[in-house]
């Protein structure tokens, strides 16, 4: 489809070609555990929790990432074919997607920054204004001119005056037609895909927000994202530059994992059920605590009320 024909292509041939063998190493079960135990501890302790995705939460989707065991450059460095992609309209939000929507739904996630074009985190629930979408949204045009956007339930088309013949595009961007050859409704001019390849400019409203977030963050959990690709890496390395606690949750090794409080190697959807189950079992140990403490308050408040209490008054009786 054209996700994996089209955008993936293009941007292996402009991206300096990776070393991409396979490094994958993964816990134990109970290793797993134990580190979504401590990762339940350190967001149940925050005040400000931002969440960095990358590629790897969409595996099980069955969307490819690009560095992982059947990814498309690990497969491509091996000589074998790369992997069957699904088409995005039939794709479903992953347990780990599920995971964070309902975490940012309650206020433990305060803000998602995503690498993803996928759409999937939308699809999932997660509001806009908690979103940013660093490398753009499959089904996700935007006009130039306006800054109007309209969201689709299919791919938006590009390429509609050819890939390197678009003279507007090529003002803005080195390589591509980003023409989707239909009109702004706001403004009249013409409206493109959203999808941000490589050597072009990430979106400066949703980066300024990732940047934002990530200043004022105690805590950035990273989930399937090797952290390779620059500037959207830069959002957990401020986190950790400010003293903020840094966790990767991803198969592969990091360039910041030595920044990493907690390195896990694990898969994210097996890694999230786990981790809300141990954040879920604090916040409900925190609630039954408070219970008892107020009806524990509010039985010594009678006990007291009932010791100081006066005598009754004494009426004299008055012949008339």
């Amino acid at each position: 489809n054209s996700f994996c024909t089209l955008l993936e292509p293009l941007c292996y041939l402009v991206m300096p070609r990776p070393c991409a063998v396979d490094t994958t190493r993964e816990q134990s079960r109970a290793e797993i555990e134990r580190d979504a135990a401590a990762l339940a501890e350190l967001v149940h302790a925050a005040r400000h929790v931002v969440v960095f995705t990358g590629a790897g939460i969409s595996t099980s989707a069955a969307i490819p990432d690009f560095r992982g065991p059947n990814g498309v450059w690990t497969c491509r460095d091996a000589g074998r074919a790369a992997p069957e992609c699904i088409a995005l309209e039939q794709a479903i939000p992953t347990p780990c997607h599920r995971t964070i929507q309902r975490l940012v739904a309650r206020g433990d996630f305060k803000y998602v920054v995503s690498q993803n074009v996928d759409g999937l985190h939308r699809r999932s629930g997660v509001p806009r204004d908690r979103l940013s979408e660093l490398h753009g949204n499959s089904f996700l045009d935007v006009c130039w001119g306006c800054g109007a956007d309209n969201e689709h339930t299919t791919q938006v088309p590009s390429g509609a005056n050819g890939n390197a013949r678009c003279a507007t595009c090529l003002e803005r961007v080195p390589h591509f037609c980003h023409c989707t050859g239909e009109a702004c409704r706001q403004c009249g001019g013409p409206l493109r895909d959203s999808i941000i390849h490589f050597g072009e400019n990430l979106p400066e409203q949703a980066l300024n927000r990732a940047y934002r977030h990530a200043r004022r963050a105690d805590v950035c959990v990273v989930l399937g994202s090797s952290l390779t690709v620059s500037p959207a890496n830069e959002i957990p390395k401020i986190v950790a530059d400010r003293g903020g606690k840094l966790i990767i949750v991803n198969l592969q090794p990091t360039d910041l994992d030595g920044r990493a409080c907690l390195r896990v190697f694990a898969r994210t959807d097996e890694f999230s059920e786990l981790f809300e189950r141990r954040l879920n079992a604090l916040k409900n140990s925190d609630a039954a605590e408070s219970a008892a403490a107020e009806t524990a308050s509010l039985a010594s408040t009678r006990t007291v009320a009932h010791a100081v209490a006066p005598p009754p008054r004494a009426f004299a009786l008055c012949n008339t």
